[in-house]
This record gives C-alpha cells, structure tokens and sequence, in this order.
C-alpha cells in the first residue's frame, strides 16, 4: 500500500542521514536504529528537545512491520530508551513525548521516524 503514496518530502532519512551526506548530531545508536537531535529547519518549536529516531533499515510506515520485525521493533525501543537515558529524560519530573506519524496528511516522508518531544518551549 505505502509504495502507492506520493510522499510530500524526499526520504532524507536514507538518502542523507543514514548515508551520511547530512550530518546530523547523534544522540544513541544501536545495529538496528539511529537517535539524533531534529536539525534546525526540521525543529518542533514547541519543545526543547526534540530527537528521531529512525531505523537504518528502510521500512516506509509503521503498518509495513510485521512479526518477523521483532528485532528492528526492538532496536527502536532500544534507541528510544538510550536517547532518553543519554538526555536524563528518564528522571521523575524529566518524562518526554512519543510521536510516530502514520500515513499522510501525518506522515510526510517515506521512511519510519518516532519523534522524541521533551520540555515545552517557555
């Protein structure tokens, strides 16, 4: 169904992170999945934090996984897990945002990424 969908933006996440032609400022990163901070023009305004994370295998949306993703499921929690360790968003009082866009007018590019929101803008 995904391979259908006219992404509205360019997967940047293969094509310039994951090959490393947009340098991005790492913050975790496992064999199956890559945590870094959101750069300036990709910035939610609203937080203070605020991290992708990606796997670096290519899966287009979360409805593309399946049982036999268990693994590349896992390294992503991992990362989430390692991003907020290494943010010291897993203090009391420190909690953080999940948010994974499925599908458009959501989801604008062609490849999974799970945003790490923390910290309202004051």
């Amino acid at each position: 169904m995904a391979d259908a969908i006219r992404w509205k933006n360019p997967d940047w996440y293969c094509n310039g992170v994951l090959d490393g032609s947009k340098p991005v400022e790492r913050v975790f990163e496992n064999e199956q999945a890559l945590a870094f901070h959101a750069p300036p023009d990709h910035h939610n305004e609203q937080f203070k934090t605020h991290v992708y994370v990606i796997p670096k295998r290519h899966v287009m949306t979360l409805l593309d996984l399946g049982i036999a993703d268990g693994a590349l499921l896992a390294g992503l929690l991992a990362a989430v897990q390692g991003a907020a360790h290494a943010l010291g968003l897993d203090t009391a009082g420190n909690g953080f945002i999940l948010r994974a866009n499925v599908l458009p007018p959501h989801q604008h590019t062609g490849h999974i990424h799970i945003h790490i929101l923390a910290g309202g803008a004051d």
